[in-house]
């Protein structure tokens, strides 16, 4: 049998991690929406899309993801592609040059973020957090 979390350590876990995230949205820009970045994230992996599978993928309504889209088009992070003689049914959703090189910077100032706290742990506890976070990802 394995091990089981109480539900004070759960709480306490919550906790921890929100004062973690509320220090990282510190360090972050936060010119975007949580919509937003959804979508560039998706983007960044997914090279491009149509407006129907973000739509699918993350759960956001056609008319959000117009607003998202113009918003981000309007930032120079995103374009849409149409298909024959701009019909706005047919289109395809890709990032820029610049959108890309923004998530990237955006995924590297993460990493530091994240190796920066597992540098404040003692030796033995920074092996314990990433054997762990090892063995959640191997699932």
């Amino acid at each position: 049998m394995g091990y089981e979390l109480e539900r004070c350590q759960v709480d306490c876990l919550i906790a921890k991690a929100n004062i973690l995230l509320s220090e990282y949205k510190d360090t972050c820009r936060s010119e975007l929406t949580s919509n937003q970045y959804a979508v560039l994230n998706y983007l960044f992996f997914s090279p491009e899309v149509s407006a129907a599978q973000l739509t699918a993928q993350l759960g956001i309504s056609k008319q959000q993801l117009s607003k998202i889209f113009d918003a981000l088009e309007d930032k120079n992070l995103l374009e849409r592609k149409y298909g024959a003689e701009k019909d706005k049914r047919k289109v395809n959703i890709s990032l820029t040059s610049y959108g890309i090189s923004y998530e990237e910077e955006r995924y590297d100032r993460i990493t530091n973020f994240f190796n920066m706290k597992l540098q404040e742990l003692s030796p033995g506890k920074q092996e314990s957090v990433y054997k762990a976070i090892q063995s959640l990802l191997e699932e």
